[in-house]
């Protein structure tokens, strides 16, 4: 990572704060609770382990920069951009990251519980064993993003785009996921039950033994999606579509259907445990 070089301002009061935590970063110093560094210039900057809890870096450029073990808990992040940046072990509780830019950043281990994440770009971002318990990552992109071993749990992700991420072995439980698209996703082993998939796409996902007891599954798509092994007991599947889905030792008890859910020509619902509902 190539060194911050930043001559001494002699105008502008956020150029002038800028070198002043650089510079008192280099003496030691780490403690910057509630600085204000809104747009600042940080592009490349190594800033590990600082605490920046309740600090303003609204629109700042952090791209590609080391914040590593840093506490940034209720910092305003709005619309800055993160791209590449290293947040691994990050404390970033009901931080504010709306509209961010955190294409291919580094979360693995990050703590963003209760965090505000809507409409962030997160394409690519890695974000394993992270706990986003609570957080609302409502309309973000998070294709091809890798949240393998993440908690999840009561999140908030309707309307987001999880096309070929990573979730194997999450915790999603109680999560709300409508009208978000998992097409192509890893979801094996992965815990959604009494989650909110109305409306999903899940076409083509893979979801082996995956946990979707009591989960709300009206109108999803599940077209050509591997639910071997998984656990539908009790769930919504009302007008959902399972054409060409793989239902290879799969647990339907006590799931109920209407007659706008889409089966497959020769499988028997009621054989399988499923329930009818008359509308």
């Amino acid at each position: 990572m190539s060194e911050v070089s930043i001559s001494q301002p002699t105008t502008g009061s956020v150029l002038v704060k800028t070198y002043e935590l650089l510079e008192k970063y280099a003496a030691g110093e780490r403690d910057f609770k509630g600085i204000s560094l809104s747009e600042a210039e940080l592009a490349e900057a190594e800033l590990t382990a600082v605490k920046l809890t309740e600090a303003d870096l609204s629109g700042a450029q952090l791209s590609k920069s080391i914040l590593s073990q840093s506490k940034l808990s209720r910092a305003y992040l709005t619309v800055a951009n993160l791209e590449g940046a290293y947040l691994i072990g990050c404390e970033l509780s009901r931080a504010d990251l709306f509209g961010a830019n955190l294409r291919r950043a580094h979360l693995s281990k990050a703590t963003l519980t209760r965090a505000t994440l809507t409409l962030a770009d997160m394409q690519g971002c890695t974000l394993i064993r992270a706990n986003l318990e609570e957080a609302n990552l409502c309309d973000v992109n998070l294709r091809e993003a890798d949240l393998s071993g993440a908690d999840l749990i009561a999140v908030k992700l309707n309307r987001s785009l999880l096309n070929r991420a990573e979730l194997g072995g999450v915790k999603l439980v109680g999560a709300s996921l409508l009208g978000a698209d998992l097409s192509y996703a890893n979801l094996n082993k992965a815990d959604l039950s009494g989650s909110n998939l109305s409306r999903a796409l899940l076409s083509r996902a893979n979801l082996n033994r995956i946990n979707l007891n009591k989960a709300n599954l009206q109108r999803a798509d599940l077209v050509a999606s591997d639910l071997r092994g998984a656990s539908l007991s009790g769930a919504n599947l009302v007008g959902a579509n399972f054409s060409a889905t793989v239902l290879e030792g799969t647990d339907l008890s006590g799931a109920f259907y209407d007659e706008t859910t889409m089966f497959d020509t020769g499988f028997d619902p009621e054989q399988q445990g499923l329930r009818f509902r008359q509308r």
